[in-house]
């Protein structure tokens, strides 16, 4: 179990440098906006989602179905699509901000630097556990 935990702060890490040394330079066609009907698959055939909800299926007694169906998938269609809205909202304005190559080239570095810092921090947390 240990050498998993090392194989995957070494992925992050690995994630980390190429984020933090990424090429600036993006191209982005103006044709390539994704449509409605993609919009909607992302959100059903999202994998994170999916196992995001089966695991907090799994902090419900079944038995009482009610609670499940009332709290569980009211509090996760209010907070999911406050979520997804803001997510769109910050992605909107940061793209102006971004457009900029030596804004980008910081934004990488500091993307990729947190990415290897949380790393550490689980091995950290394997180590002292």
């Amino acid at each position: 179990m240990m050498m998993l935990g090392y194989l995957g702060a070494g992925f992050i890490c690995y994630m980390g440098y190429k984020v933090a040394t990424a090429n600036p330079d993006i191209e982005i066609a103006n044709d390539t906006r994704p449509t409605f009907l993609q919009g909607v698959l992302l959100q059903w055939l999202n994998p994170k989602a999916w196992i995001a909800c089966l695991s907090g299926v799994t902090a419900f007694n079944l038995a009482d179905a009610s609670s499940l169906l009332y709290v569980f998938v009211g509090l996760y269609f209010v907070i999911c699509y406050l979520c997804v809205s803001s997510w769109a909202l910050v992605g909107d304005r940061i793209s102006t901000l971004l457009a900029e190559r030596s804004n980008l080239r910081v934004f990488n570095r500091v993307m990729g630097s947190i990415l290897i810092v949380v790393a550490i921090y689980l091995l950290y947390l394997q180590h002292s556990g």
